[in-house]
């Protein structure tokens, strides 16, 4: 009995985790990401755009998103790889996300003639928006 019970909280703790060990993606370049560029990655319009969804105490932008969660912090809870997953295809951990798909471009639908076979972010803008968001140890 007591076997049972302890096969049961190993099963529960391991099935608990925010983490998945499936959760990392590589680099998607060779060059390190840049995080000045990452932050214009963060706030423009024509790119991320990710304070449409969310907070991030780092950005000096006064009008923040509250639909997705607060990044505050985000580098304590991932590490670059889990962050880059979420940003290439955040559908992967989680099919119901808002969240678009910004290093996709297969299964996608309702996709315009001019953008099918394009990706919303290029590869250095998902590499430098992750240096940028790394930098967040502390919430601040």
């Amino acid at each position: 009995m007591i076997r049972f019970f302890v096969f049961l909280a190993v099963i529960l703790l391991v099935f608990s985790s925010e983490t998945f060990a499936d959760d990392r993606e590589k680099a998607l370049t060779t060059e390190p990401g840049r995080s000045s560029e990452g932050k214009k990655v963060f706030n423009d319009r024509d790119k991320g755009h990710c304070l449409l969804c969310h907070r991030f105490s780092r950005s000096d932008e006064s009008f923040q998103g509250t639909i997705g969660p607060s990044l505050d912090g985000i580098a304590t809870k991932l590490d670059a790889q889990q962050i880059r997953y979420r940003i290439v295809d955040n559908s992967r951990l989680n099919s119901q996300t808002l969240m678009p798909a910004y290093f996709r471009t297969e299964g996608l639908v309702q996709v315009a003639a001019e953008f099918k076979g394009k990706t919303v972010l290029s590869a250095q803008d998902v590499e430098d928006l992750v240096a940028y968001l790394v930098l967040d140890r502390k919430g601040r």
